[in-house]
């Protein structure tokens, strides 16, 4: 099996790099190249990165690439040593994180891109499944040959012992019908652990449908009628589902591993009166797989129940859209998939305890000390690293919902862990008091190490899931203001030159308070909210965002008449500052959302029809931005994608303001007359649209009984000029308060229910880690509390030090997320641009439920305590 475990590596090792050679890529520029030849093109062209630009995905492409062909040299290296029987750990881990990595930045574009082009990025995907199957393999191959050596041995001692042993080893050739009854009285003494393989399963098989469904629905939901609840649900099922996934394999493997340790003691017995190995191998394996169907059943039965009641909670706005039923293939289906996914990865990982428990015949086996790591600073330096770049990307508006900042602080958090704890140790055993009074409630550090570390770890990223990740979400939700004060105005109108005078007098006819102010349109390349009707257009391929170009004395006047106070931008030149239109409750947007995130590529005019995509940072040029800020100065129309405030200063305005006014009135008349095929002619001719957008910016308190005749007559505006909203028929002229207020409610209260339903499941499958942890070592803190009593310890002590032990776990875990949570939510306040008041009420909500969720911690623990104390009592 050695020699098996070689021969997959090696082939696996240089199957990497030769299927990567054959790798086509999306198009670039309107080609396709090979891996190499689109790297010798890329180093050709004398500009490497704007070479990667031409292709949809950007920069993105250019990352994958670089990581496919920097992982095919380290295989083709691991390779080579393979051949010669040398090994560098530091390879294979280098050599499999590349390849999780360019699968993460293959899947990213492959999610927003058109059907043709997904194919040259799921082909990464396969790619990097093949380092996977290396890994299982080798494992599997090279740990399977010491195993079977160990039982070889066994089967030798057996044969030597035949004749002194011939009457316990006989076996009539069938196994009798006792077997069956022997296997349930072995499950029914030790129910406890075979029931909670099975609730472990239950669970997991409810969660696998519940976020399968949730994903299913939320497809034709994001397209739809229900579009923002779409786009909730879809967020929970991408970006929750695998978190969640990821936790379910842990789940079942601590289920699993408790399980089989149970039941190697309990098969000590049978071997040592003699029944064959093969027999306690049979037994295991009806008890196990019994179970597992067992939970399997009831885990599908519950989830889809689950599923069902939130298709019914969704029914109205699923009226007319297709989605799949309980027993379709995309719900029973695949989730029948990840769970055995899920059992067989779980199962693999205890693949040791299982295979000994044909082996094992003894008794009591020494527990020798887990090897403690010595090196402290560098667990501390790259901790803080990792952290440090987590943080980062995180801090960077157009990445803050990036998984690669929560992996980095994920990774820091392990590392800082670990130099915490061996910190600890080594300052109690340099003070022999404190070590020999802490010895009892520190021991399970001290002998337990590794196990305590990834326990205690798992905790804290349990913790960290519910306060960073899903806590954020809803924090900013409870502190959002009524939606009423997302709306300073009732009417925010947008009119061009010629309409000024008549769109006053519709004004004074229904008593209108407010002002008019110089604007011109500004269109950002890419902004997601259009994306619906950016797939209409073909020679199109970035969906752009509208905005409202403003100068820096509108703006400051804009800010007195709603009594704020303006920032002293003091802008100078082609400088622009930004004003995120955005509610407490939304998650940070970007004007501009293309490529690598951090160029801002936008033009003054109306959204464009078709353009050459080859020049479109031409037509798009970049802009220099250098201040952005969140207020609310007209309203929020569309979760801060379009509709914000772009500040100039005032002479570039006046520049960019004189040349649309000109253009506009060189055009007005003939495009009056103008059909849309014509525009479009127009368009291509020309590379401008005929008319360029308004020029004025309105803004009115009106009369409650005069709001909707006034809204009705300025509806001209939308009849008289209807390629303003060819391209979105949403973002227009004209914006009534009213019609957006009654959504915002329901769409807060969506995303609350979802993110409450992610902390609860996060919570339960805390509570269940816990309980299971508890269970495993139960037997052992028993004997040390009948040991201690009988060696004179008082009941107070005892009960405390039981109390130390049960909760060490969860303390030290719950101040490593706390510090780290607060970090972010100090991280979360400044890149969303809150103000000093919205900082204090979103730390105000956030201490009220981390108080909450410790409680309900505390609570279960306190109940674990009782439980392993009335046990003791009874020794």
């Amino acid at each position: 099996m050695k020699k098996a475990a070689k021969i997959w590596q090696v082939v696996c090792c240089f199957l990497v790099p030769a299927v990567t050679l054959f790798w086509k890529l999306p198009p670039i520029g309107g080609e396709r190249y090979f891996a190499l030849g689109a790297f010798a093109r890329a180093i050709g062209s004398g500009d490497y990165y704007g070479f990667w630009l031409d292709s949809t995905a950007g920069p993105m492409l250019m990352f994958c690439h670089a990581l496919m062909l920097l992982g095919s040299i380290v295989y083709c290296a691991r390779g080579i040593l393979a051949l010669f029987d040398k090994e560098k750990r530091w390879l294979n881990i280098v050599g499999r994180a590349m390849a999780m990595l360019a699968m993460y930045t293959a899947l990213i574009p492959a999610q927003s891109l058109p059907e043709q082009e997904r194919a040259g990025y799921f082909t990464v995907v396969c790619i990097c499944v093949i380092p996977l199957l290396e890994y299982i393999g080798f494992r599997f191959l090279d740990e399977w040959k010491e195993q079977m050596d160990s039982y070889r041995e066994i089967q030798k001692r057996e044969r030597e012992e035949k004749l002194r042993r011939k009457k316990a080893l006989y076996f009539p050739g069938k196994y009798p019908k006792e077997l069956k009854g022997l296997i349930w009285e072995n499950f029914r003494s030790n129910f406890q652990s075979g029931g909670l393989l099975i609730f472990g399963g239950i669970m997991c098989g409810i969660y696998l449908v519940v976020i399968i469904g949730l994903g299913q629905i939320s497809v034709p939901l994001k397209y739809g009628t229900g579009m923002s609840t779409g786009k909730i649900l879809l967020t929970m099922a991408a970006e929750f589902g695998w978190m969640i996934m990821f936790l379910c394999l842990i789940l079942m493997y601590y289920t699993i591993s408790n399980y089989t340790k149970t039941r190697k003691e309990n098969y000590r017995a049978f071997l040592v009166l003699g029944i064959r190995t093969r027999t306690i191998y049979l037994i295991f394996a009806a008890e196990y797989i019994m179970s597992l169907l067992v939970a399997y059943v009831a885990g599908m039965v519950g989830g889809s129940a689950l599923y069902m009641l939130i298709r019914y909670c969704f029914r109205d706005m699923t009226k007319g859209i297709q989605v799949p039923g309980v027993f379709s293939v995309e719900i029973l289906g695949i989730g029948s998939a990840a769970f055995l996914l899920i059992v067989l990865l779980a199962t693999m990982f205890n693949q040791e305890n299982i295979l000994e428990m044909g082996s094992s015949t003894v008794f009591y086996a020494e527990k020798k000390p887990e090897p403690i790591p010595e090196k402290v600073l560098g667990s501390v330096i790259f901790g803080l690293l990792f952290f440090d770049t987590g943080r980062g990307i995180f801090a960077i508006r157009a990445w803050t919902d990036n998984p690669g900042s929560y992996l980095a602080i994920l990774l820091s958090m392990f590392l800082l862990l670990s130099a915490g704890m061996l910190l600890y140790m080594r300052r109690q055993r340099k003070k022999p008091g404190a070590y020999q009074k802490n010895l009892l409630r520190n021991k399970n550090i001290y002998y337990r190490f590794r196990r305590n570390r990834w326990n205690t770890f798992i905790f804290s990223v349990v913790h960290f899931c519910v306060f960073v990740i899903v806590g954020s979400s809803f924090l900013a939700t409870a502190i959002a203001p009524a939606p009423e004060k997302l709306y300073p105005y009732d009417i925010v109108c947008m009119g061009y030159e010629q309409d000024v005078e008549e769109i006053q007098d519709i004004a004074a006819r229904h008593h209108a308070n407010g002002r008019s102010y110089p604007m011109v349109r500004i269109t950002a390349r890419y902004a997601s909210e259009s994306m619906q009707s950016a797939e209409s257009l073909i020679s199109v391929l970035w969906p752009q965002g509208q905005n409202v170009a403003i100068s820096e004395s509108t703006y400051k006047e804009m800010k007195k008449e709603l009594g704020k106070k303006a920032k002293d931008l003091d802008l100078k030149g082609k400088e622009m500052h930004i004003v995120y239109q955005e509610d407490v409750a939304m998650s940070p947007k970007m004007i501009e959302t293309s490529g690598s995130r951090l160029a801002y590529r936008m033009r003054f005019g109306q959204p464009l029809n078709h353009y050459d995509n080859t020049e479109r940072n031409d037509v798009f040029p970049s802009q220099k931005v250098v201040s952005e800020e969140k207020d609310i100065l007209t309203g929020v129309f569309f979760e801060g994608q379009q509709e914000n405030l772009v500040v100039l200063s005032d002479e570039w305005f006046d520049e960019v303001y004189s040349e649309i006014m000109e253009w506009n009135s060189k055009n007005m008349e003939l495009r009056m007359e103008t059909q849309d095929a014509q525009w479009d002619a127009y368009l291509e001719e020309h590379g401008k649209n005929m008319t360029e957008g308004q020029t004025t910016l309105f803004v009115w308190d009106v009369p409650e009984e005069e709001y909707d005749s006034m809204m009705e007559e300025l509806g001209f505006l939308k009849e008289k000029y209807p390629m303003d909203t060819s391209w979105d028929p949403t973002a227009g002229p004209l914006y009534g308060a009213r019609s957006y207020v009654g959504g915002i409610e329901p769409v807060r209260l969506e995303n609350q229910i979802v993110s409450i339903l992610t902390i609860v499941i996060l919570l339960s499958f805390g509570l269940l880690q816990a309980y299971i942890k508890t269970e495993s070592e139960m037997e052992e803190i028993i004997w040390q509390d009948l040991f201690l009593q009988r060696v004179g310890m008082k009941g107070k002590e005892r009960r405390k030090l039981v109390r130390s032990q049960v909760q060490m776990n969860f303390r030290i875990s719950i101040f490593v997320a706390g510090v780290i949570s607060v970090i972010m939510w100090a991280t979360t306040c400044a890149v969303r641009y809150y103000n000093g008041m919205e900082t204090l009420a979103f730390f105000g909500a956030g201490f009220l439920f981390l108080a909450v969720y410790v409680l309900i911690w505390e609570g279960w623990l306190y109940l674990m305590e009782k439980r392993i104390l009335k046990e003791t009592e009874r020794q």
